[in-house]
């Protein structure tokens, strides 16, 4: 998906279950549990990790926008972003998980991811909190 002008921000399609589940697989603070699903230790809390586009997909997004500087230097790169989302649907925190981007990067990356919005989930019939990983990948697009 590509969004916004002049700056092209791509939700990174390709190998998208590999890339993330190697990054996950790879990241600190993922730990297995009795079931198949992934966990993951935000602050003091462990939450069920699912997997974005496949199983949630947000409800409303903001696209990240190119910090100037980055811009104007032709800087870009990939960041994911975990999102731990909260009973309501709204994220409650962000964390970058990896990323070859420059932190000002990282955190246009955050401050839009902040303002999605996810389904409510649930476990029986609690309503749960749930981390998301969201792949973005922010350039500059010198073709307009």
């Amino acid at each position: 998906m590509t969004i916004g002008a002049p700056h092209e921000v791509a939700v990174h399609p390709r190998h998208f279950i590999a890339t993330v589940l190697a990054i996950l697989l790879g990241a600190p603070g993922v730990v297995g549990a009795e079931s198949s699903r992934q966990r993951v230790k935000v602050d003091d809390s462990i939450y069920p990790v699912y997997q974005f586009n496949l199983e949630v997909k947000p409800t409303r997004t903001v696209p990240p926008a190119l910090p100037p500087d980055a811009y104007q230097a032709g800087r870009g790169g990939f960041v994911l972003v975990g999102a731990l989302v909260n009973e309501k649907g709204r994220v409650a925190s962000t964390f970058v998980a990896k990323s070859t981007a420059d932190r000002d990067i990282q955190h246009a990356c955050r401050l839009a991811v902040g303002q999605w919005r996810f389904p409510k989930i649930t476990e029986g019939d609690t309503v749960i909190n749930y981390v998301v990983f969201i792949p973005l990948e922010l350039k500059r697009n010198d073709n307009e």
